[in-house]
């Protein structure tokens, strides 16, 4: 199932029946994940003026979430073979579970292949391998061990992204 939507109440941002905390929350955890995943976007930039390129270049508007998760996964893609392979093992997994899986289930998951009898321990990816071939599109909880993608805006991302391209 991956993550939820907010709240309904966070849905009707243009009345005034809302809350104010409750739209300030909601603003701020959209504002920091844009800025997230602008940082993220900003990590191979060393010099003062590709950095400068790269803030101008960020974007904004409807389409922010679009292009911040197109970056994203652009970054995964740009690694080596096995790692982008590994990444987009892990994001199917979140995508496509039932539920929100915590750290253990993801990593046996990942860890079994087919054909084999048992469960080879060996293979137990470790946690900053999983947070680091995603490249910024997972987060986990460290008081409850759930993994996720780091917004609902991500979730509907990949569905789109997959009904769009037929897989």
């Amino acid at each position: 199932m991956g993550p939820s939507k907010p709240p309904a109440e966070c849905e009707y941002l243009n009345t005034s029946c809302a809350p104010s905390y409750i739209l300030a929350d909601r603003f701020s955890c959209d504002m920091f994940l844009l800025a997230k995943l602008g940082v993220d976007f900003l990590i191979d930039d060393r010099l003062p003026k590709d950095i400068k390129a790269a803030l101008k270049a960020l974007p904004s508007g409807s389409s922010a979430y679009q292009v911040a998760h197109e970056d994203a996964m652009k970054r995964v893609e740009h690694q080596g073979p096995k790692s982008t392979k590994f990444a987009k093992t892990i994001i199917s997994w979140m995508v496509c579970a039932k539920r929100q899986l915590t750290l253990p289930e993801l990593r046996h998951a990942l860890a079994f292949e087919v054909g084999d009898l048992r469960l080879g321990l060996e293979n137990l990816p470790l946690l900053q391998d999983i947070v680091l071939v995603c490249a910024g599109l997972v987060t986990i909880d460290p008081g409850s061990g759930i993994i996720s993608l780091v917004h609902y805006t991500t979730q509907e991302y990949f569905e789109r992204t997959v009904v769009s391209h037929g897989r």
